[in-house]
């Protein structure tokens, strides 16, 4: 554009209107911020077909190429015009490794993005999803592992409420059959859902270091970094690895400490010991994961000077930031809370006659299933609001996001919870009782509310 001293051959910056075509100007705006392929903190700057293609898409609907100029010399033209505005040794904007003229920054760049072309900018910008953790298959294997758990719950308390109501009904046909299947893959499911969570949390601890790690480089004043998923890492991280522990927590609560105790061999405590070892383990790297999920973000060090929420940024602003704070006391107080009642129904911390109460016993199972449904219900709800997050992302971020493409860790994601199908239909089709299995845990849930004269023993 002409400023009336310099290229004076080309119209006016007000005749110009840079967000005529937003998708030339998305095109041009993301080949600028491409990271360079050798040095991937850098980007690659612009190419000079989308710079013309800018040019000419701006220009007024009258304009024609000067007289006595070729075309080879009209693309010169503004290619050297580009170069003069990103080089400006006067009174220079910086943008990047750029130093913009104040012209060139508000015209090309601030009122195309806020104004006409935001979703381009965003799409161009490329904050993207991070497919370890929100790639289709691994979603797909959370919503799996939410439907199986809801199943095996909806299932034992379906049992328990019928075996209080109809205690004498006999055993055998299909649906004593399933109760049995659910029974008997438990175990496997409890064990899937531990490893699945533990790799979770490892992930998330490793990106919170490499994030630490890469932050700690940045100047205070850096952007965010585009074409990366480094925005978002921490907070999708930080919800994956809470989703992963739920299911734990809710598999975990049908289980009857005191008949489980009291019907395995050595050999079985020997593993129940293992997954309580592992959820200990479990709840370590959690608090680990929150307090250093903040610091892992990319702009930790100024989050506490910016005051507006970030164009293209999803996270939610300052309410994202007083979230982790949050969540660092609630990762302390909640599981300790939990423990603490539930070891109080399961062994009455050693009291006297108060474990063995026959209300107390009765409260056992209400406490236990009714967390487990509360653990349910958080399960889906933050399943729910994930997705609603991982479809943000994909739509702001465009097709540069490969969360939607599936690849060999993608399908492999679903092959995490085929043992638990698998040992499922093995113990239904083969009807456990001919089995033999002494790895089938106790019918102990279906003694919680039966009427203490029946003395069947070890109530749960």
């Amino acid at each position: 554009m002409s400023d009336g001293v310099n290229f004076v051959q080309f119209p006016p910056w007000d005749q110009m209107n840079f967000s005529s075509n937003c998708n030339i100007w998305g095109n041009w705006l993301g080949v600028v911020l491409t990271p360079n392929p050798a040095q991937p903190d850098e980007s690659i700057g612009p190419a000079f077909t989308t710079s013309i293609e800018l040019f000419t898409a701006a220009l007024p609907a009258n304009a024609t190429v000067p007289e006595n100029t070729t075309l080879q010399e009209y693309h010169s033209q503004i290619l050297e015009w580009y170069i003069f505005n990103s080089y400006d040794q006067i009174n220079p904007i910086a943008y990047g490794p750029w130093n913009l003229t104040r012209e060139f920054f508000t015209n090309v760049l601030q009122h195309p993005a806020l104004d006409y072309c935001t979703n381009e900018y965003c799409q161009g910008m490329a904050f993207q999803g991070n497919s370890d953790l929100t790639g289709i298959g691994v979603f797909t294997s959370y919503i799996i592992e939410a439907a199986l758990s809801t199943m095996y719950l909806t299932a034992f308390t379906a049992w328990h409420i019928r075996r209080y109501f109809r205690p004498e009904k006999g055993k055998g046909h299909a649906g004593g059959r399933a109760l049995d299947s659910f029974r008997g893959s438990l175990d496997a499911f409890v064990s899937s859902a531990i490893l699945m969570s533990l790799a979770m949390l490892c992930a998330s601890l490793y990106l919170c270091a490499h994030g630490m790690r890469n932050q700690a480089a940045l100047p205070d004043t850096s952007d965010l970094p585009y074409h990366s998923s480094a925005t978002y890492d921490m907070l999708l991280s930080f919800r994956a690895s809470v989703f992963s522990v739920l299911p734990i927590l809710l598999l975990c609560s049908l289980k009857s400490p005191g008949a489980e105790k009291a019907s395995l061999s050595e050999r079985d405590m020997h593993w129940v010991w293992v997954r309580r070892i592992l959820l200990v383990v479990i709840w370590i790297l959690g608090t680990v994961v929150t307090f250093l999920s903040p610091r892992g973000n990319p702009d930790y060090n100024i989050h506490n000077d910016v005051q507006d929420d970030l164009l293209c940024d999803v996270r939610g602003g300052a309410d994202y930031w007083e979230g982790t704070e949050g969540a660092m006391i609630g990762v302390i107080v909640f599981p300790v809370v939990w423990m603490v009642i539930t070891a109080f129904f399961a062994t009455g911390f050693g009291i006297p006659k108060v474990a063995d109460n026959r209300w107390i016993r009765r409260l056992q199972s209400v406490w236990r299933f009714g967390i487990a449904w509360a653990f349910c219900g958080l399960m889906w709800a933050m399943l729910v609001q994930f997705l609603r997050l991982r479809y943000t992302i994909l739509s702001r971020a465009g097709s540069s996001d490969s969360q939607d493409d599936w690849s060999f860790g993608q399908v492999l994601a679903l092959a995490t919870w085929v043992p638990v199908a698998a040992e499922f239909c093995y113990i239904f089709l083969c009807k456990f009782q001919t089995l033999q299995c002494s790895a089938l845990p106790p019918r102990s849930f279906r003694l919680v509310l039966t009427p203490m004269a029946r003395g069947n023993g070890g109530e749960s």
